[in-house]
Parts: structure tokens; sequence; C-alpha cells
């Protein structure tokens, strides 16, 4: 795809969204750390990159699905899931503490040693869990 062609569906995208949402170009660029005029420019299409960081804060602050704002800007989508931590910093950021990603972790971990990679249960008996783990 052209760069430009591809510039204008990411700009139209974000602008709708933006619109849907009620916001101004001033509060979308506050929202995501920018100003207005980067918001502008994008939307309009004219723009040479956009910083991952800015496609991710965009996704999330518009409700876009993150894959299709980083495709629109260029970039390669990996084939395969990332590991879960990288994906919950991604998706999270600074919203969810390490104390958290540990406990997630430690009862994902928990989970695919109880079920395995077969989608069954390893043991006969299936426990009580909470979000600590069994009881």
């Amino acid at each position: 795809m052209e760069l430009r062609t591809r510039g204008a569906k990411l700009g139209v995208l974000i602008k709708q969204a933006r619109e849907a949402k009620g916001l101004s170009t001033r509060q979308l660029g506050a929202a995501i750390g920018t100003t207005h005029s980067y918001i502008h420019k994008l939307e309009a299409g004219w723009f040479q990159s956009i910083s991952p960081e800015n496609v991710q804060k965009l996704a999330q602050t518009l409700d876009l699905d993150s894959q299709d704002l980083f495709a629109l800007a260029g970039y390669r989508i990996p084939e395969g899931l990332p590991n879960l931590v990288p994906y919950l910093r991604t998706k999270y950021g600074d919203d969810l503490p390490d104390e958290a990603i540990a406990e997630i972790t430690s009862f994902f971990d928990y989970t695919k040693a109880k079920y395995g990679d077969g989608g069954g249960p390893v043991e006969d008996e299936i426990e009580d869990v909470d979000a600590g783990g069994p009881k």
C-alpha cells in the first residue's frame, strides 16, 4: 500500500473515532501527550511515521484495535502472540502495578500446570480456586 494512501486511511480512522468519542483535537492530543497540531497532521495523513507508543496510546484512548492501527501506520504485525508480561505491560502500562502482574503471572502458571496444554484437567479432581490459587 502506498504511504500516502495508508496515512490517509489511518487519519480517517483516527478522526472518526475521535469524533465518535466527542473529543477535540486538543483533548485527544492532551490524552496521548502530544499537541493538537500533531493530531491534525495525523488525521490529514501528513506524517512520515508515527511512534509505536503513540499508536498504542491512540488505540487505548479511542478504543480502537491496536493491530489495525499498527498495520495502517506501516508496522508489521508479528505472527505469534506476545508473552503474558509484555502483553500486560503494553495493554495496561502503569495502570497495572508490578504486584498485580506478579499475581496474574503466578495464577496463570498455576492454571497452566493444572490444566496443561490439552485443555483438560491434569488431575482427576478439580479443586476450588480463588484469585490466589488453590484453597
